[in-house]
């Protein structure tokens, strides 16, 4: 999609936006930011993800008109839906919501333009997974919602799904998120990580296999390995 080809990009191909400063990219579409802030969107447009008021596919990078007053600092794709964060601390989520991946509540219907997700205030980082997304306030309290199927929301298992956000209890004084398809991992203030969700061929790097439905902390000897970079740099792929 990196230069309007259909069929796929062997080589890469620059990109016709001048000075981006930011990326991100879900399972079929991608994001780019410019230094003036615009919000650019290619890739597969199915439910509206791509939040340019409509469902059709972009193989060119389309500027999204603007939705919000506040300059957009950070955003996030996921599979079928995409969050966007604003300098004031709003969210804004556009695109599918089967699994409650927008935070919107349950019933609400595909979008195709950014909507304010009204439950979430004073909001710092966001990171989307597959089909869940995790967001951190300015108090360090970190919330999910979406699906929960593998634990990737750090909840209770007998919950599958989340369709408004909800606190992670066990968790306090977050500085960093990043969410895989169906895993979760998050750094606190003390530089401990914590991880949790599907943990399938050890993903999770905890020496087994088996599911985390709660977080748990990771050896010590690895924290300083992860997140040495700025949280726009942390975005994971999705399928």
């Amino acid at each position: 999609f990196y230069s309007g080809r259909c069929e796929g990009q062997m080589k890469p191909a620059l990109v016709s936006v001048p000075k981006v400063i930011k990326i991100a990219m879900g399972s079929e579409h991608s994001f780019i930011q410019d230094e003036a802030g615009t919000l650019w969107a290619s890739g597969n447009n199915k439910y509206g993800q791509l939040g340019i008021g409509n469902q059709n596919n972009q193989n060119r990078f389309t500027a999204l008109a603007s939705f919000t007053d506040a300059p957009i600092v950070d955003f996030d794709a996921g599979y079928n839906h995409s969050i966007f964060l604003a300098s004031n601390g709003d969210v804004y989520a556009v695109g599918k919501n089967n699994r409650g991946q927008t935070g919107m509540g349950e019933g609400f219907e595909p979008c195709s333009s950014p909507v304010k997700v009204p439950t979430l205030k004073e909001i710092q980082l966001v990171s989307c997974g597959s089909e869940h997304t995790l967001v951190v306030n300015v108090k360090g309290d970190i919330l999910g919602f979406g699906n929960n199927e593998r634990g990737q929301l750090g909840m209770d298992k007998d919950c599958e799904v989340y369709f408004e956000p909800k606190p992670i209890d066990n968790l306090k004084d977050i500085r960093y998120i990043c969410c895989g398809v169906s895993s979760s991992i998050a750094k606190d203030k003390q530089g401990r990580v914590w991880v949790f969700g599907d943990n399938s061929d050890g993903k999770l790097g905890l020496g087994d296999y088996d599911i985390r439905f709660t977080p748990t902390l990771l050896s010590e000897e690895y924290s300083d390995l992860f997140f040495t970079h700025t949280p726009a740099t942390i975005k994971s792929a999705r399928k």
